[in-house]
């Protein structure tokens, strides 16, 4: 957990902000694309509670984008379901909101659940491809 992930989890809006704008900047210097993405979503989350809904697309745009490039399926439906639950906030966008927790859900179930290959009784595992 990051400092600005806490400042965030105690509610500190304009300190989550700093946090996070400071080490977007390292990540951009130093090339990191998947932790820059992941710092972009949280400062969607910051505009959100800044009710600043179109930052916060932007926002989530750009993240996306970047989970994109990185090949990070969940990143990317992660920022799809937020963007989905910005479209479903007013003015809605019923439409735009069903296609984006739609598109999100077809990525999300694309990974593999590791865990619970080892949670599955002998018995049901050789069902499993059938």
């Amino acid at each position: 957990m990051s400092m600005g992930d806490i400042a965030l989890w105690n509610k500190d809006i304009d300190v989550t902000q700093v946090y996070f704008a400071a080490a977007l900047d390292v990540y951009v210097i130093i090339g990191d694309e998947q932790c820059e993405a992941n710092c972009l979503l949280s400062m969607g989350e910051v505009a959100c509670r800044r009710n600043d809904q179109e930052k916060a697309k932007d926002t989530y745009k750009r993240a996306q984008a970047l989970y994109v490039k990185t090949k990070d399926l969940l990143g990317v439906g992660n920022c799809l379901t937020r963007l989905g639950d910005l479209a479903f906030e007013p003015p809605r966008d019923d439409d735009t909101a069903r296609a984006s927790w739609k598109e999100s859900l077809a990525l999300v179930s694309r990974i593999p659940d590791l865990h619970s290959v080892g949670r599955a009784p002998p018995a049901d595992a050789g069902l499993a491809g059938r």
